[in-house]
């Protein structure tokens, strides 16, 4: 589903917000979502609180500029939900992707995980 939000905060423009379920049978799944219409700002929420007990992991791979960041791991607990802000500058693939993994000791169909992504990009005229 995706939800054009067009609203302008601070010094940012929404661009849109896209909520994945999470289906997949198994205890892995590559989530890759096209981040090269913003050049900004991007912000990751992963949404575990229909878990009642099974820990989630969302490993979050560095881009390829100059800037990159090193691939990175979070941990979401049972019950909770994070919000990762990223630099489109250092997590942007080649490919203009944005590229992440979620992992999980049960498999993932059974946890009804959701993942949004909101778009920001810079205002540059006000």
């Amino acid at each position: 589903m995706t939800i054009n939000a067009n609203t302008i905060t601070q010094n940012f423009i929404s661009e849109e917000v896209t909520v994945n379920t999470i289906t997949a049978a198994g205890k892995t799944v590559d989530l890759i979502c096209p981040i090269n219409d913003c050049k900004g700002e991007v912000d990751v929420i992963v949404d575990n609180t229909t878990s009642e007990s099974t820990p989630i992991t969302l490993t979050v791979y560095g881009g390829v500029s100059p800037v990159k960041m090193e691939d990175t791991e979070y941990e979401v607990a049972a019950g909770k939900e994070i919000r990762i802000s990223l630099s489109t500058a250092e997590t942007m693939q080649a490919d203009g992707t944005l590229k992440m993994k979620i992992g999980s000791e049960s498999s993932l169909a059974l946890l009804g995980i959701r993942v949004l992504l909101f778009k920001r990009r810079y205002v540059t005229a006000h």
